[in-house]
């Protein structure tokens, strides 16, 4: 069966149909949870805290696995090049 032309369902814009100012009004306006979001940090700021988090992350796996690499990749899901790159790039010494 067939939709009449007599269909009662809502119509939505179609590609050439403007919305109508309150309804482009309501797509722009902030939600009560982003108008009380904290100001987001500098993107350095942000970086340099990814990285440090990221150095304390493959420092404690490389320490509960006996500095074993192959071991820690696996506990961490990564390939144990992807790990020895990121202890080389960020500077995961071994402790002495």
């Amino acid at each position: 069966m067939s939709a009449s032309f007599n269909d009662t369902r809502p119509s939505t814009p179609g590609p050439t149909e403007r919305p109508t100012d309150d309804r482009v009004c309501e797509l722009f306006k902030p939600r009560v949870s982003e108008s009380f979001a904290p100001a987001a940090p500098e993107p350095e700021q942000a970086r340099e805290k990814a990285h440090q988090l990221e150095a304390r992350m493959l420092q404690e796996s490389l320490a509960t696995t006996g500095w074993n690499r192959t071991e820690a990749a696996k506990k961490l899901g990564m390939a144990v090049r992807t790990l020895s790159y990121r202890i080389e790039v960020l500077g995961v010494k071994k402790p002495q």
